[in-house]
């Protein structure tokens, strides 16, 4: 029998099995969390990089990517996890410089805000890439707490990311506006 272990969350503002995908509010397919390990352990770097996945494991403990979890708007634990966010951001950038150095100065480096402070941060190096990333999907995260919206996580199976979002290795990528009973 085929391995059914569950892959990725959908993090998103409505249960997108109730909604299908392109029907979550200003959330165009939801966001997705890998929410197990990518072949290879803790040599693959995509493993380290997974800050998403380690932090709402963190807040939510085992029933994240086992469940459907629903944080109401305001909510402590939504606050707890936006925290953990913030703190876990605050620790990788503390490393990047806050200013351009013109010796050092790399055509690759940019410019980029972090909780209204200016850091330095290199296109080319895979973890500051990342951290941009991550610090999006925080403010992404954040505006939903702000505008007093719930928070749906629900594990995908493979099954529902074929009805919704459409069989990509079949190169078929349907998307159904509302789901299909």
């Amino acid at each position: 029998m085929e391995d059914k272990r569950l892959k990725y969350v959908i993090v998103a503002v409505q249960d997108y099995r109730n909604h299908g995908y392109s029907n979550t509010l200003h959330t165009d397919k939801g966001y997705m969390i890998v929410a197990e390990d990518y072949p290879g352990g803790n040599s693959n770097i995509s493993n380290l990089t997974n800050y998403e996945r380690v932090i709402f494991e963190k807040v939510l403990g085992n029933k994240f990517g086992n469940e459907a979890i629903k944080l109401e708007p305001k909510s402590a634990l939504f606050l707890e996890l936006l925290q953990e966010m913030e703190l876990k951001i605050k620790e990788l950038s503390k490393d990047n410089p806050k200013e351009f150095v013109d010796h050092e100065l790399d055509r690759y480096d940019e410019k980029v805000t972090f909780f209204g402070q200016e850091f330095i941060v290199n296109a080319r190096n895979k973890y500051d890439r990342v951290l941009v990333d991550f610090y999006d999907f925080y403010e992404k995260i954040k505006r939903f707490y702000d505008y007093y919206y719930p928070l749906y996580l629900v594990p995908a199976t493979q099954e529902d990311e074929e009805k919704y979002y459409g069989n990509h290795e079949r190169g078929d990528f349907y998307e159904p506006l509302s789901p299909q009973g």
